[in-house]
């Protein structure tokens, strides 16, 4: 469908006021992602120190971080409506303040219930925020340039990790696992009254708020998408996929003679490479490959099954530049690829409904993180290492990533807001 400008005949000054708020918009995404991205990135940062201090198994370990998504399950379609009725802007406060309160309740638990309660309100926090970031983005860039403010607003999850990767441990051992939860929280609570505060309404951009409930035959139309399942479902293992490593590296590591610290630098790479990555790939997908993301998706799946692969081959005689080199390819496979499934969701309907898209997307992807870490921490226990756990992500990222490939097919943009020319 193509894009129509509308000119209103602003004065240049307020084309460039608006321009300028752009670098705002992103810094509230950026933010707003970041703190809640550390229910997935950050707090399991901490399992090798709340395994040890409330006596938990691996698969219980993955248990807990496959509830910071399951909360999410519950509210993300939710979410989407709720999105999309009242806006983007008070969502931005309401969402980040839940996942800050509970990240602080975490640090005073006495036992493993607790955690998994409030691990239920964490995720639900962070899938209520997903859909107002998505639509901030949407409100305030054009199709050509939507996947690179999208990647570039999902650097704040690895930013999250990483950040979480070299600072909660060295706060943990200083400190105890529980200083370093409530610091955490703290600091999420902060980030939502910030992005609060800055976040404005598009201008001239139409309905920043869906006039009516979505009907029964839009929300029909985005379930029985195939291609919805087929892009979900690489998604799911993806983000399954992350939560194992960000779960379970730090652990993993330590069993080949690596110090926390050390592994906690690792964990950091690989954030920081996902961070690059998803700006980059954005960039592509707009300017390279004329906004096809498909191809985007699909690389990033086979890429992920190497490094896996190689993962899972690492001894305590590994040369720390070849350790490098695969904790570079895990974070650009695993964590590189976020922005442009949420594009690819977010473009396939109008944009009053993108919030309820997305949330659907969202609900599909928190069921791998829900099923992928459990299932592998029972995998560690159940073969008394971790070499089969590695080689069965593998196995499911390569499988969702031939059946996209195969059967998957490019989304394009079917709705453009009006907004400011030039902009």
């Amino acid at each position: 469908m193509e894009c129509k400008t509308v000119s209103n005949g602003t004065q240049q000054n307020g084309l460039l006021a608006f321009l300028n708020y752009q670098v705002v918009i992103l810094f509230v995404a950026v933010l707003a992602q970041a703190a809640v991205g550390t229910t997935s990135q950050a707090v399991p940062v901490l399992a090798s120190f709340y395994k040890a201090d409330l006596n938990l198994t691996s698969a219980e370990v993955g248990i807990f971080s496959g509830s910071l998504a399951l909360g999410g399950i519950f509210v993300a379609l939710a979410a989407g409506f709720v999105t999309d009725r009242l806006g983007v802007r008070p969502i931005l406060l309401i969402g980040p303040l839940v996942v800050g309160g509970a990240v602080v309740a975490l640090s005073f638990v006495p036992a493993f219930s607790f955690f998994l309660i409030l691990a239920l309100v964490a995720g639900a926090g962070h899938a209520l925020t997903n859909p107002a970031i998505a639509k901030s983005i949407l409100y305030w860039f054009p199709v050509n340039r939507r996947a690179t403010a999208m990647g570039i607003k999902q650097t704040g999850i690895p930013l999250s990790g990483a950040l979480g990767a070299s600072i909660l441990p060295a706060l943990a051992l200083a400190f105890d696992w529980r200083f370093a939860m409530a610091a955490l929280g703290l600091t999420v609570a902060a980030a939502a009254v910030t992005a609060f505060l800055l976040y404005r309404n598009a201008p001239n951009v139409a309905h920043q708020r869906a006039r009516k409930p979505p009907s029964l035959a839009s929300i029909k139309a985005i379930f029985t998408n195939r291609n919805t399942w087929l892009i979900c479902g690489l998604a799911a293992v993806l983000i399954g996929s992350q939560y194992c490593v960000v779960t379970y590296l730090i652990l993993y590591l330590k069993g080949l003679q690596v110090s926390p610290t050390v592994a906690g630098g690792y964990l950091a790479l690989i954030q920081m490479s996902g961070l690059v990555a998803r700006v980059i790939l954005g960039f592509l997908s707009d300017f390279g490959l004329g906004g096809r993301r498909k191809v985007v998706m699909v690389s990033c799946g086979l890429l992920a099954v190497a490094a896996l692969l190689l993962t899972a081959l690492l001894t305590s005689e590994t040369p720390a530049t070849i350790l490098i080199l695969i904790m570079a390819a895990l974070g650009v496979s695993i964590i590189g690829w976020h922005g442009i499934w949420i594009t690819m969701m977010a473009e396939s309907s109008k944009v009053e409904l993108a919030g309820t898209a997305v949330g659907f997307s969202s609900m599909l992807g928190h069921v791998g993180a829900v099923v992928v870490p459990a299932l592998y921490g029972w995998i560690v226990d159940q073969s008394g290492g971790y070499a089969v756990a590695w080689y069965t992500l593998a196995g499911l990222v390569l499988a969702g990533s031939l059946l996209l490939l195969t059967f998957g097919k490019e989304r394009t943009a079917v709705y453009c807001p009006r907004r400011l020319e030039g902009s």
